[in-house]
């Protein structure tokens, strides 16, 4: 009898230390109003900047080209634009405040690197419906500190106004990227010796409940996720499934289909720093599009917003010929288009008592979208370790700013990943919403078998 009351003293006592936990708030009406005038929807600063080198958002890019068709590759929308001028080893000191420090450590490593920075064009636009829900959001979102539960926010990225880091990497984590969309795409593996090689060929279903029109504030999942193999051969038939919350805080459910076993299993660690075997160890699973994992291995610290070069508008990545991407040693710089952008600054450093290999880590968030462009990391040891980047291109027929493609350097092994390469005829697509027993682990299995 005593045990039980002691058990119901700790467990009321437990409950009430947790309703306890502080929350950060939204923004007061007066501040959201801002969304309206000096500030984009999305939180960006409307005007441009002082110089004009950076431009006023004027709406962004909504104009589907007249002969697209599902599945077409996204095709350069500003074919005739030049690089105003490029970034080398030979002249990167004039502009390193303005680079990732991974782009500066690449550039010595590698001469022939290079960033051609061109015209600078605020494509990046949403529905308006997304826009509608951010506004509602600025004063009705809470996040707890640790990012483990997120009220009063939906279709939208929960804090525009962001007041802390977390709450800025959790805009990044739960940016518009479409309701349902699928693609085929090509992950290549780049050695130090320079060999490429096709670690994976899959389609990719993605659906995002929380960004459906008629989501209601509640609703938790944002998204489920199945991938399916193609190639190379041996894989073909290997299925995961993938369950996100929008509690930032948690680590992503998986499920994997193996053929040879012919059964479904609970993936047990995939996220935080457990490799990913598509990349062949080069990137952790929370590396993918430069961060997507749970924040609660780290402090987060909004460090501010400051103007930088990142990938934009980088349609003709999505149109080469894989074979000329994959360059040795990087992603060939031809292919590869560079923009002045505001970005917001956030800073992680490991939390005591937690565990990662990547011990600091520095994000760039684009003011416009929220989407990650690039990611420094470093190790415990204070050396910078691994590099990511996001090639950042406006899908206007959703519309949506994308962060798909994207590549991780692992500058100790000098071998680097490239991720979602497209196909002619394979690239992002839009369906019919599935029902929620498509995305099941026993619907895994089934769709699995070869």
């Amino acid at each position: 009898m005593m045990s039980f009351r002691l058990s119901c003293v700790v467990g009321a006592a437990s409950l009430l230390l947790m309703s306890a936990i502080p929350a950060y708030a939204g923004v007061s009406a007066e501040e959201a109003a801002k969304l309206k005038t000096t500030l984009t929807p999305m939180g960006g600063e409307r005007a441009g900047n002082a110089d004009g080198s950076i431009p006023a958002w004027e709406g962004g890019l909504t104009t589907v080209p007249a002969d697209y068709k599902e599945g077409d590759r996204l095709r350069d929308q500003f074919p005739d634009d030049k690089p105003k001028f490029s970034i080398t080893v030979e002249n990167v000191a004039q502009y390193q405040d303005k680079l990732p420090v991974g782009v500066v450590e690449l550039m010595k490593k590698y001469p022939t690197y290079r960033v051609d920075v061109y015209p600078t064009r605020r494509t990046a636009a949403m529905p308006q419906y997304v826009y509608d829900n951010v506004f509602a959001n600025a004063t009705n979102a809470t996040i707890t500190p640790n990012g483990d539960k997120l009220d009063g926010a939906i279709g939208g990225v929960p804090f525009p106004i962001p007041q802390t880091g977390l709450e800025a990497i959790a805009n990044h984590l739960l940016a518009w990227r479409g309701t349902t969309v699928s693609w085929q795409a090509a992950n290549y593996v780049v050695d130090r010796s320079g060999t490429a090689t096709l670690s994976s060929d899959f389609i990719v279903d993605y659906q995002f409940p929380y960004y459906y029109p008629d989501a209601k504030v509640g609703e938790t999942r944002y998204y489920d996720l199945t991938t399916y193999a193609v190639n190379p051969p041996f894989r073909t038939g290997e299925s995961v499934l993938f369950k996100a919350s929008i509690n930032v805080g948690q680590v992503s459910q998986a499920w994997q289909y193996l053929t040879g076993q012919r059964r479904t299993r609970q993936a047990p660690s995939v996220g935080y720093d457990t490799p990913d075997p598509l990349s062949s160890g080069i990137q952790s699973y929370d590396q993918i599009q430069v961060f997507f994992g749970a924040t609660d291995r780290y402090n987060w610290k909004l460090v501010g917003k400051q103007e930088m070069y990142i990938p934009y508008n980088n349609n003709k990545l999505w149109m080469g010929e894989h074979d000329k991407i994959t360059t040795p040693n990087h992603v060939n710089p031809d292919y590869v288009r560079w923009e002045l952008h505001r970005v917001w600054v956030v800073e992680a450093t490991l939390a005591e008592g937690k565990r990662h290999v990547l011990t600091k880590r520095r994000f760039y968030l684009d003011e416009d979208s929220w989407i990650a462009a690039a990611g420094d990391n470093w190790d415990a040891q204070g050396n910078l370790y691994k590099f990511d980047l996001s090639y950042l291109t406006q899908a206007p027929q959703m519309p949506a700013m994308l962060g798909t493609i994207f590549s991780t350097y692992d500058l100790n092994k000098g071998a680097y990943v490239i991720l979602n390469l497209t196909w002619d005829g394979k690239a992002m697509k839009t369906y019919p919403r599935k029902p929620d027993t498509a995305y099941t682990p026993a619907a895994l299995a089934t769709a699995g078998v070869r």
